[in-house]
């Protein structure tokens, strides 16, 4: 066995025979702390992919029925019946769209956690298998935007149209209908600035790590993984 090395303030170098340095086959054992962070946030990612995919598909298969049932009775229960038919109409002719996007996510999810598995375990590829899937997930999320902000600019007239029914409809009783679409405004550019920045964020962590895992010590430890698996001890 292996003795320890003393490290306590006073102990004799153990590296005092090659000029006082910790050899470059020790350090290149090492895991970058990098490699760990993202290797964590993978798994992370990869898990809430796949749980967003799942919510997805669980909207799109029932959310009009759940819709149907938290109905109000009422005058305003009508204007909500028919304002969620419009928001399901709108759902529905991008349905397609919806579905593929929801079954990429998912896949994208399962790699993340494989590129994880591979990263914390120092596999052989594990970077470039990342690397990849990282590029793949930049292009997912830049191409998600085209559907969602289509579906957005359909539905805010409708959601326009609703809140100006349901404060008419509630007479003196409601607040006032200017008051009701300014916070209407104010709502819709609050959701936009935080699913932009959002958005912005995890594209920065996405780049940030792609650029990390290409950097030579990143390449030294896996290559040292590739080393030891062609020439076991």
């Amino acid at each position: 066995m292996t003795e320890p090395i003393d490290l306590s303030e006073g102990a004799v170098n153990p590296y005092a025979a090659v000029g006082g340095h910790q050899p470059q086959s020790v350090a290149a054992d090492l895991r970058p702390t990098g490699v760990t962070v993202i290797g964590v946030m993978s798994g992370i990612g990869g898990v809430l992919a796949i749980l967003g995919s799942g919510l997805v598909a669980l909207q799109l298969a029932v959310g009009a029925m759940f819709a149907g049932a938290m109905t109000p009775p009422g005058t305003a229960g009508k204007i909500q019946a028919e304002y969620m038919a419009q928001i399901q109409e709108v759902t529905n002719r991008f349905l397609i769209p919806n579905i593929a996007l929801a079954v990429t996510h998912a896949v994208i999810g399962v790699l993340m956690i494989v590129g994880a598995v591979k990263l914390l375990r120092r596999r052989p590829h594990a970077a470039a298998f990342v690397r990849r899937i990282l590029l793949a997930l930049i292009v997912f999320e830049l191409v998600r935007i085209i559907p969602n902000v289509m579906m957005q600019l359909q539905i805010y007239p409708l959601t326009e149209a609703f809140t100006q029914k349901l404060t008419t409809g509630q007479g003196n009783g409601g607040p006032p209908p200017a008051m009701m679409k300014s916070i209407q405004q104010v709502s819709v550019i609050v959701g936009f600035v935080f699913a932009a920045g959002w958005l912005i964020v995890k594209l920065a962590l996405v780049i940030w790590a792609r650029i990390y895992l290409n950097r030579q010590t990143v390449a030294d430890y896996f290559a040292g993984a590739d080393s030891d698996a062609q020439n076991p001890r």
